[in-house]
């Protein structure tokens, strides 16, 4: 008996193999046990994806060869500034390179607090021209772009107001202020201690100590708050006694305060003295808003409003006193101003998650609210706006997230994550529960990611007209997710090349990587680029504008390259020493690169038993292949070419047919878990849209 079967769509693309049970599943008759080096199209076909063009090796370059590569700790970043004003940013542990429009424009090398073993951890938010950094081990640092494209400046962080916090240090620890010093002040003890004057405070009880470096090594400069004031520490003596002077008037109620003083959050001060530097960093509601700091891991941090380098926690009024006195039929009025300090709107916030374990904040990302990533859960800030006494910080969800290069994404209104070795998730709002969740999209595909080390979103992608999600993978593959929530469109295929991916990041809806290649028996890594354009070569160089009778990739010394010329596949050419080669003939258009292959193989055939559920174990036979094209030029379907020109890597053949429609391929070979491949192994185009397959089964097995 014939059986024809229908795969119209490729959008789960490669499933895991505990799927392979499920052919009673929609993503079984839309999915793909192999989907490598192919892009899955939101309108169900695939397309072979475009090969990396090369970018740089190193900035510096090596006057006596071929550059060395960076450096294989190194991280991207992308900064946008605005329309055409869009640059990749490669971290190195000892500078920064700053590229545009995929040319280096400069690079920073003095003044780099991060090294190997820190960067990894660090995080970064960007507003208009200036991104600030932090490492919980190092003082936050901005980066400023200037007025020219190669004008940037990396600096320290300067603080106008450091935020406030208590570490309860010791249960026994009291700060009291005992004294006054110097003239035309009230003593401590007679009233409350206004602003201006000098003040003596003393520690009693526990071990705590103040120190007497200046900040951020120790105390000196640093503020602190006490009886709802403030004051800031300008000199030491003895690890007990700090003098002071009042910057906010200092209530005095003769009490002595147990764990109820605050001490700068920030500071390169021990862990026994309470210290540390932010975690993580955004900008929310008009805030630079820090996430955790080494000694405060779940405390968010926010500046005053629009004005995001002061953590203050009050703003300064100035009370005026009014005083009539009658006496003798005479009214005298007295004036006081004092300075103190209101808790307003405007005002910083600093706030501490309860929780029952500790939760280390390592992202936070910014939308309506503000979503907290931290190592054992999901959180969320409400408030609209932000304020003081507005904000409430509840926990939605339990999974936590990976803390290593990537940064969550906004992929529509789901913000996506690395969660475990071997989860993407998207925390996103559910009507249904009217809370947030965060969807595992890796369930289906559970072999997909592993050990994951950097990830970002490309918008709109080529001509797709789709969205991908990037995953760099340990092992050093490439994990792509095609996502269309709208349509259902949630599919994944891997990207593999000849070398391992370090990174990625995505810059004017381009993907950019870190590549590790093997070259002449040296690694190196590149800087590499998946762009629109349609060459299928790894690592490649184009010239499409120069007639040419020879090659030159001084990148890929002592490599044989893969080329093109005038859109017909040449013969191999081998790079001498310095990266060049010749061709056998002139040419106008010449792409050339490293070779990769595209792959699929499809889920085993199934055959329908009584219309109801499919099965497997029937001795099928392989009969014929009706093949949807669009725009293809080579393909091997289950090892039959499907008809287009021969190419091979030692002949020069015509330009190749550009085929659009249908092709068909008659099939051979049986057995009961039959799949079928497609395979693309020159350096050409391809895009499937569908095929229908026909089958023998053995009679009486279709009810």
């Amino acid at each position: 008996m014939t059986l024809k079967q229908t795969q119209f769509l490729f959008t789960k693309g490669e499933v895991g193999p505990y799927m392979e049970a499920r052919a009673d599943t929609n993503i079984y008759k839309a999915g793909l046990r192999t989907c490598k080096n192919w892009l899955i199209l939101p309108q169900g076909g695939v397309k072979r994806r475009p090969g990396f063009e090369f970018i740089d090796d190193h900035p510096v370059t090596n006057p006596n060869g071929p550059d060395a590569g960076f450096d294989t700790a190194s991280r991207l970043i992308p900064f946008n500034f605005g329309n055409e004003q869009e640059y990749v940013l490669v971290f190195e542990p000892t500078a920064v390179h700053v590229y545009k429009d995929d040319y280096h424009q400069t690079s920073i090398s003095t003044g780099i607090p991060w090294d190997a073993s820190s960067l990894p951890e660090l995080k970064y938010a960007q507003t208009l021209d200036t991104m600030i950094l932090v490492h919980p081990t190092f003082r936050p640092y901005k980066l400023v772009r200037g007025a020219t494209h190669s004008s940037w400046t990396l600096s320290v962080l300067d603080f106008d107001y450091v935020p406030l916090t208590n570490f309860a240090f010791d249960s026994g620890i009291n700060v009291t202020a005992v004294s006054t010093y110097g003239s035309g002040h009230p003593q401590a003890g007679s009233g409350n201690v206004e602003a201006g004057a000098n003040v003596q405070l003393d520690l009693s009880g526990g071990t705590y100590q103040w120190t007497n470096a200046n900040w951020p090594d120790g105390h000196v400069n640093q503020h602190i708050s006490i009886n709802g004031g403030l004051a800031k520490i300008h000199q030491v003596n003895n690890g007990t006694t700090a003098y002071c002077t009042v910057e906010e008037e200092l209530v005095n109620d003769d009490d002595v305060l147990r764990d109820e003083w605050d001490i700068d959050a920030f500071s390169n001060l021990s862990a026994t003295y309470g210290g540390g530097w932010p975690r993580s960093v955004t900008f929310h509601q008009n805030r630079l808003i820090f996430g955790g700091s080494r000694d405060k891991p779940q405390t968010i941090f926010g500046s005053q409003s629009a004005s995001y380098f002061n953590f203050k926690p009050t703003t300064k009024t100035i009370e005026i006193e009014k005083t009539t006195t009658t006496s003798s039929g005479t009214s005298t009025i007295t004036t006081e101003e004092r300075t103190k300090g209101s808790i307003t709107d405007d005002a910083g916030l600093t706030f501490t998650m309860a929780s029952d374990e500790v939760n280390i904040i390592h992202h936070l990302v910014s939308v309506q609210q503000l979503f907290i990533f931290t190592s054992g859960g999901e959180w969320l800030m409400e408030g609209n706006p932000v304020t003081p006494t507005s904000v409430n910080i509840t926990r939605q969800t339990n999974y936590g997230i990976l803390n290593n290069h990537h940064k969550p994404v906004m992929v529509d209104t789901e913000a996506m994550f690395l969660s475990g070795q071997k989860e993407l998730r998207a925390f996103a709002y559910n009507y249904n529960t009217d809370g947030y969740q965060a969807k595992n999209y890796t369930l289906v595909s559970h072999h997909i990611i592993n050990t994951p080390k950097d990830l970002c979103f490309v918008r709109s992608f080529a001509d797709t007209n789709s969205n991908y999600v990037f995953v760099v993978n340990g092992d050093g593959e490439m994990a792509v997710m095609s996502i269309n929530v709208e349509k259902d469109v949630l599919g994944w295929s891997r990207i593999v090349t000849d070398g391992t991916f370090l990174a990625c990041c995505e810059v004017d809806n381009d993907l950019y990587v870190l590549t590790k290649r093997t070259i002449d028996n040296t690694e190196k890594v590149y800087l590499e680029k998946m762009s629109d354009r349609e060459f299928y070569v790894d690592s490649y160089l184009a010239e499409e504008t120069t007639l040419q009778n020879d090659l030159t990739l001084d990148h890929l010394p002592n490599t044989t390259v893969r080329v093109v010329a005038d859109q017909s596949v040449h013969a191999n050419v081998t790079l001498d020493a310095n990266g060049q080669g010749n061709l056998t003939g002139t040419f106008t258009n010449v792409v050339a690169g490293l070779h990769y292959d595209s792959a699929i193989e499809t889920l085993p055939a199934t055959v329908i038993v009584n219309q109801a559920y499919s099965q497997r174990g029937e001795n099928i036979t392989k009969k014929r292949a009706d093949i949807i094209l669009n725009n293809t030029q080579q393909l091997k379907f289950d090892g039959y070419d499907v008809g287009f020109e021969t190419f091979n890597s030692t002949t020069i053949n015509s330009t190749p047919t550009t085929y659009t429609g249908t092709k068909v391929v008659y099939l051979s070979g049986s057995g009961p878990d039959i799949t079928l491949t497609a395979n693309v192994d020159e350096p050409l185009k391809c895009t499937i849209l569908g095929a229908t397959i026909e089958y023998k089964v053995p009679l009486g097995t279709q009810g």
